[in-house]
């Protein structure tokens, strides 16, 4: 019986990442802007600034993660930013104020940025010598079926 290659899991593994972090985070940013314009009161305005800082973010931070990559490793790197990930979900359920929605959201960016696309097609990347084109669009093939996702995330931010 022949064996699954263990790159395929990496892509599984990944897959599943880019499902979270794009259903949760992407893909949901105007449930929860909706939800906290209501709730609290804010105007919307200032709830899209976290928007515009998580893109500033990704721009500004590229050489400070590579040098963090290679410090802590592929698996540090990834494991960091997933529980960064989960920390800043978590910070934005108890959101009172602005800058709390303001941390909570630097927060699950920054998550987002060491477990996120660049990190794990670089892993893919090195798993793969034969079928790397066709393992990088699996694990991109996530993103697009997160949108099915935004539903439930609206309906559990009512209840």
């Amino acid at each position: 019986m022949r064996r699954i290659f263990h790159g395929w899991y990496m892509v599984a593994a990944a897959n599943g990442l880019q499902f979270l972090q794009a259903g949760l985070m992407m893909q949901s940013f105007g449930a929860y802007v909706a939800v906290l314009s209501e709730e609290r009161g804010w105007s919307k305005t200032a709830l899209s600034g976290a928007a515009a800082l998580h893109r500033w973010k990704w721009r500004c931070s590229g050489r400070r993660s590579a040098g963090c990559w290679i410090a802590s490793g592929r698996a540090g790197f990834v494991r960091a930013g997933v529980v960064m990930f989960g920390l800043g979900l978590m910070g934005l359920s108890r959101v009172n104020t602005l800058p709390q929605f303001y941390a909570a959201f630097v927060l699950i960016a920054l998550g987002v940025s060491c477990c996120g696309f660049f990190p794990l097609n670089v892993a893919i990347i090195h798993w793969f010598e034969r079928w790397r084109a066709r393992a990088i669009s699996s694990c991109r093939s996530a993103s697009p079926w997160a949108g099915s996702w935004c539903r439930w995330s609206a309906l559990s931010l009512q209840t």
